[in-house]
């Protein structure tokens, strides 16, 4: 009976020792709080990485206590910082911010017509290849500005592609000038393939940020969302930029090509029949909220 009161004794000691482990976490837990700002000015200044770092060498209480005190300051630390950059957190959940929504107009309030077909450089996949070998030869890396264009049927995102004698789809752009910017070049392409006068630049086309780059290794049909290492000189490199339409515009589009308005679910992963750059653009687009402008 000694032994066992004894051990009630020691059992009474761990507790109190516990208990004042506990009001220790809880003050450090309440200076911590409020001292939220004073620790987004530290990561500021030290770097998030280093600071996060810094935390794991934390020896203020000892074993699991420890543990959830580090998970506590990081949760801490991390909310602050996301509020320091401007986003919002609501039940553990980022809101999007509002520079991602993108207003999309419905397809009737676009006037579609038809002007002179294009000359058609290349009549099989042979001659494309080996005009792009004569152009890399005179001007090296081929870039290509190409613009994606977004408009609304049934409540749902459509894509407008170019199609090329009922057989390939593609998307509106071209290939830059020596010497002329990314945006110059895609704004001067729009107009000559999808404005009335393609001599004319009054159209106001709107070019917002590219979605992404693509590459081709080779004089190939193949393409690649990033270069490979072992490839030293591309051949072509092809950026898609986001072009915002406005709310009624009339386009003009060359009689030996078709625009069509193609769904953005149809797209989607659809390689064999869109191509592996078209079939990508919704990946592209998946951290942007579409914002359907109703026109009454």
């Amino acid at each position: 009976m000694i032994e066992d009161d004894d051990e009630d004794a020691d059992s009474t000691e761990d507790n109190d020792e516990n208990d004042e482990d506990d009001e220790d976490a809880g003050k450090k837990i309440a200076r911590l709080r409020d001292r939220k700002l004073d620790q987004v000015a530290e990561v500021t200044e030290i770097g998030f990485d280093d600071f996060v770092g810094d935390l794991y060498s934390f020896r203020g209480l000892s074993g699991s206590r420890s543990s959830l005190f580090r998970f506590y300051i990081l949760g801490v630390v991390v909310g602050a910082r996301l509020e320091a950059m401007g986003e919002e957190v609501v039940n553990g959940n980022i809101l999007e911010s509002t520079n991602h929504v993108v207003d999309i107009y419905p397809l009737s309030n676009y006037v579609f017509s038809s002007k002179q077909p294009l000359i058609d450089r290349d009549e099989t996949l042979a001659e494309r290849a080996q005009r792009m070998k004569a152009n890399y030869g005179s001007y090296g890396l081929r870039t290509r500005v190409e613009a994606v264009l977004l408009v609304e049927l049934l409540k749902h995102p459509h894509l407008l592609l170019l199609q090329v004698k009922n057989s390939f789809f593609k998307l509106p752009g071209g290939r830059l000038r020596p010497g002329e910017s990314e945006i110059d070049g895609l704004k001067r392409k729009l107009s000559s393939k999808l404005s009335i006068n393609e001599d004319s630049f009054d159209t106001e086309w709107e070019v917002g940020e590219c979605l992404g780059k693509w590459w081709r290794p080779d004089f190939e049909t193949i393409m690649y969302p990033y270069l490979p290492t072992s490839v030293r000189k591309p051949k072509e490199c092809t950026k898609l930029f986001l072009v915002k339409l406005p709310m009624t515009q009339k386009f003009s589009v060359p009689k030996n090509l078709k625009m069509l308005a193609v769904p953005l679910f149809e797209i989607h992963e659809n390689y064999k029949t869109y191509g592996s750059v078209i079939a990508g653009v919704p990946q592209l687009l998946s951290r942007f909220s579409f914002n359907v402008v109703e026109i009454e």
